[in-house]
């Protein structure tokens, strides 16, 4: 008889292969609901191209938010929201800024997901630091920041890294 080694990856459940597809469909529900939120339709679909544009029902945008999520995917220069957690960039065609928002006691992610060598620029508003410079840049794909907002009398710097 062959000597069988178990294998490195756990084995599911029948019910958590359940859960797991009810999980996928809740996902896409909550997609089409934040698409209908956003002013469209549920049958207008949010897309990436093999480029990596992103598309609304095939027409190029700059910028989508999924509101249930609070993600957002942008393509051209973006101010974050109180309600944004995490902002993903594509600049393949040019460099672009992330403004971080005035007052916040929260921490936000930026991730640059292009491989070009364009960069993601994110900044505080105007007079504000990060790490105690006036920007930060992200050069590389999938490269990601998580900004916090500190108090400046104690740091010297208004958002940390």
């Amino acid at each position: 008889m062959a000597n069988r080694s178990k294998s490195i990856w756990p084995t599911r459940t029948k019910n958590e292969r359940e859960v797991q597809a009810y999980r996928r469909q809740q996902n896409d529900d909550n997609f089409s609901k934040a698409n209908k939120i956003n002013g469209g339709t549920e049958n207008n679909v949010v897309t990436l191209d093999s480029s990596g544009d992103i598309k609304d029902s095939g027409v190029a945008i700059s910028s989508v938010k999924l509101r249930e999520e609070n993600k957002v995917y942008v393509s051209a220069d973006y101010n974050v929201t109180e309600n944004d957690e995490i902002v993903y960039v594509k600049c393949s065609t040019v460099d672009i800024t992330v403004t971080l928002p005035a007052s916040s006691d929260r921490t936000f992610i930026v991730q640059k997901i292009d491989s070009t060598s364009n960069k993601v620029i994110v900044v505080g508003q105007t007079g504000e630091t990060i790490n105690s410079d006036s920007s930060f840049e992200i050069l590389w794909q999938y490269e990601s920041i998580e900004p916090t907002k500190v108090n400046k009398a104690f740091t010297g710097t208004d958002w940390l890294i």
